[in-house]
């Protein structure tokens, strides 16, 4: 923070005087070392509105958003402290050394995140407190930016009627406070309030008879437009026609008493929704689920105005849950197909969803074209430097958002400045992830059709030569080849099948099948010959080790422990023997020998 108020006119010595930001001075030091009751005291009296303890809070204050500069809570803290001190101070001097810190600190708040309704009138209201009047215009212009709520473009058009502006300035902003927020249901009635008292107050000054018709066609129009509406409130702008026409409050010629009933018939079939959202002790979850419901009910029955409008509400009341941005975002490209207002509302929505890479790349598709402001250059190089979304990026959603701008580059056919973001997307990414590699090839491929055949060759061989173990980098640059190759190509693609055949096997299968499609009878039995071989030597290499890995080996055990029997006596054991009968080495009986005599026996 300190580094973005060195332009300050506040010497940065009295700057720091003043908050007590010299906590390693002699004199503090000297101060706490007494311990007195009188140290507070003396410190009020040399710092003025700024105490010791709010001091010392804003020095951590400053050198924390000087650090982590997208801090939100910080930056709030800090411009509230201020605010605090500004309003304590003892006299004009200190007041404006105060406002100068005040104002520094809520320009960078602003520049980081888009300020609350509540935060832009506290600062619009501290400037009309020290009669900065021209600084008022500009911020409420930005304050609609950030937050398009009726309380904030009535504001606007109050002070635009109080500048002195032409009635066509004034005009068009009231233009643009109904377009944007007219149809809010529940308090779009104070912005048509305000543009016919507007209105009414120009024809007061209008004296040709012809020019004060046109002047009250041009009153009536708008009460006609704004009864026309669902709002609440439409009975006292009803009201205020009636008096602009002279005519009684029940008066039942009222070219516009039609209109009224209509509107509040209509009114009255969303009340049951605008009760769901005014209820305090709603849930998060349940007023989404109302908010839902209403705008699957707009969508039906309503027209696109007031979906734009239920959304503006919506996204206002929900300022940082992304999926309603989403949604916002894809009505107004999708179905009101208007590119400038999704470009208006992508930045928006990254603005307050700055984690989020599809509303970033989002932002940048919509913001393709040199009339656009900012640029599609100046916003992809916002978003690669927030911290909130590189911390949530992968791999995949970072290269999303950079061929957002490549696809641009080649569209402008800007091919040497294309080559060149080509070298940038590849450098960041390997800044942003020390790992990075592209398995799906889809830079690479990228940016090689947008090379010479030459570059493009040399490419994918530094390709191959760094991923070259792997299959995809082979199969990918043969696919380049193919359709991007030229007449050479099926000779170029088959040069890399016979490099890297040895690979894995699904690079011999493809090559079979490339040679099938493009090959010759020769061709094809070369692919086999040498790819069966492959095959053949693969399996065995890895059949042993699947054997092995699928069959355990089987274990040792031990035989139980028996007990030999006691052997029999000589003689019976002779006498068994001679009784058993015989087998021949073939396993046949043969006889037993009894004497001199032999016989068989079974």
């Amino acid at each position: 923070m300190a580094g973005k108020q060195t332009a300050s006119p506040v010497d940065d010595a009295r700057a720091a005087a003043l908050l007590r930001m010299d906590t390693d001075s002699e004199s503090d030091a000297g101060g706490d070392a007494g311990g007195g009751g009188d140290a507070p005291q003396v410190q009020q009296e040399q710092g003025g509105g700024v105490d010791a303890a709010t001091a010392d809070r804003l020095v951590i204050l400053r050198d924390h958003i000087s650090a982590y500069p997208q801090s939100y809570e910080a930056h709030h803290e800090y411009v509230e402290l201020l605010r605090k001190a500004a309003g304590a101070a003892h006299d004009d001097e200190e007041a404006g050394q105060l406002w100068v810190l005040l104002s520094g600190a809520r320009e960078s708040f602003a520049k980081e995140f888009p300020l609350s309704e509540a935060l832009w009138l506290e600062w619009v209201e501290d400037c009309e407190k020290r009669g900065e009047e021209r600084a008022i215009g500009s911020l409420l212009e930005r304050a609609v930016g950030d937050y398009p709520t009726p309380a904030l473009w009535k504001r606007r058009m109050e002070h635009e009627r109080k500048q002195g502006r032409s009635a066509a300035e004034v005009r068009a902003i009231a233009e643009a406070a109904v377009r944007s927020c007219g149809a809010d249901v529940a308090n779009g009635a104070v912005l048509w309030e305000e543009f016919a008292d507007f209105e009414k107050e120009a024809l007061g000054r209008l004296e040709g008879d012809a020019d004060r018709e046109d002047q009250r066609e041009r009153v009536r129009g708008i009460y006609k437009r704004a009864l026309g509406l669902p709002m609440v409130g439409l009975k006292c702008l009803h009201q205020g026609f009636l008096a602009f026409e002279g005519l009684g409050e029940e008066s039942p010629s009222s070219p516009l008493s039609q209109t009224l009933e209509v509107s509040l018939d209509e009114l009255e079939s969303r009340e049951t929704y605008e009760d769901g959202l005014s209820k305090s002790d709603n849930s998060q979850d349940a007023t989404l689920e109302v908010f839902q419901k209403y705008l699957k009910y707009e969508n039906k029955y309503g027209d696109p105005g007031r979906v734009v409008s239920l959304f503006q509400r919506l996204v206002c009341r929900f300022p940082c849950h992304d999926p309603c941005w989403d949604a916002f975002g894809k009505y107004v490209e999708n179905q009101m197909q208007d590119k400038e207002f999704a470009r208006e509302t992508y930045v928006r929505a990254a603005r307050n969803c700055p984690w989020s890479p599809q509303l970033w790349a989002r932002a940048l598709a919509t913001s393709e074209g040199p009339e656009c402001r900012p640029s599609q250059e100046e916003l992809l190089n916002t978003s690669l430097s927030n911290a909130l979304l590189v911390q949530s990026l992968t791999q995949q959603s970072a290269l999303d958002l950079l061929l957002v701008r490549a696809d641009a580059l080649r569209r402008a056919a800007r091919m040497e400045e294309l080559r060149q973001f080509f070298r940038f997307a590849w450098d960041k990414l390997c800044t942003l992830f020390p790992d990075y590699r592209d398995d799906t090839f889809q830079l690479a491929r990228y940016w090689a059709r947008m090379e010479s055949p030459e570059v493009a060759t040399k490419m994918w061989q530094e390709m191959a030569g760094r991923y070259g173990s792997t299959c995809p980098v082979w199969l990918a640059w043969v696919d380049f080849e193919l359709h991007h190759g030229g007449p050479a190509s099926v000779k170029a693609a088959r040069a890399i099948f016979q490099k890297a055949h040895s690979k894995c096997s699904e690079i011999a299968a493809k090559w079979r099948a490339f040679e099938g499609e493009y090959g010759s009878a020769e061709s094809a039995a070369q692919a086999y010959r040498k790819t069966s071989l492959i095959n053949f030597s693969l399996m065995a290499a890895e059949a042993p080790r699947q054997v092995e890995a699928e069959v355990p080996k089987p274990t040792k055990r031990k035989k139980p422990a028996t007990k030999k029997p006691a052997k029999k006596p000589a003689k019976k054991r002779a006498k068994k023997r001679a009784k058993a009968p015989q087998r021949g080495s073939a396993g046949m009986l043969v006889p037993r020998q009894v004497g001199r005599k032999s016989k068989l026996e079974l």
